[in-house]
């Protein structure tokens, strides 16, 4: 699984959760507007299925790189959410320096 950078901070972090949690959301769209059954949910995952896949990707990459971009002091799969040890959900982060001994 791939691991990228992310912000030191934990305000950035929670940022970077956010677009993250958009980008699976939209890359989902065309299969969530089929299957969802709240109704506020559907026209959201209708409305993000009009983004092309293409833009979503290359707007993913890009968002990638700029975090890459500059060596930070945790790493994290931003693919997918975790469900921690504890039960509750959360995101896994690891030290940089330990990922990369």
């Amino acid at each position: 699984m791939p691991v990228d950078y992310i912000p030191d901070s934990k305000a950035g972090q929670l940022i970077c959760n956010v677009i993250s949690f958009f980008f699976r959301k939209a890359s989902w769209a065309e299969v969530g507007k089929s299957t969802e059954k709240n109704f506020f949910c559907k026209a959201l995952y209708c409305l993000m299925a009009l983004i092309p896949l293409r833009t979503l990707n290359k707007a993913y990459e890009k968002f990638v790189r700029g975090l890459n971009r500059s060596p930070t002091a945790y790493l994290r799969c931003l693919a997918v959410p975790v469900i921690t040890s504890k039960g509750h959900s959360g995101y896994w982060r690891y030290k940089a320096d330990c990922w990369n001994a």
